[in-house]
C-alpha cells in the first residue's frame, strides 16, 4: 500500500530538533515527523472540544436540566469497583 506524501520545507534549526528528537526515540526523520503531526492534531481537537464546553458551561442552568432518571428513564446503575494489582 502507497501511502500520500507530504513534502515540507522547515528552518534548519527545527529540522536539526527533528533529525535529534527521532533518532532519540528509535525511529525515521518521516514517521517522528507523522507522529508529531498526529499529536499536534489531536491538541486542535482538543483546544476544539474544550472551546465547546466552555459556550456549554457558560449557558449551563441546573433548574432546567434533567435529572439521570428523567433523562434515561431509569436510575443509574451502580459501578462495582474493579480490582487493582
Amino acid at each position: 500500500m502507497i501511502h500520500p506524501r507530504i513534502i515540507c520545507s522547515v528552518e534548519r534549526p527545527l529540522y536539526n530538533m527533528l533529525v535529534a528528537s527521532a533518532k532519540t526515540s528509535g525511529m525515521s526523520i518521516s514517521f517522528k515527523a507523522r507522529c508529531l503531526l498526529l499529536k499536534a492534531i489531536e491538541l486542535e481537537e482538543d483546544e476544539a472540544l474544550l472551546q465547546t464546553a466552555r459556550q456549554r458551561d457558560a449557558t449551563w442552568d441546573s433548574k432546567k436540566a434533567l435529572s439521570h432518571k428523567e433523562f434515561w428513564g431509569r436510575a443509574p446503575k451502580k459501578r462495582v469497583k474493579k480490582c487493582s494489582h
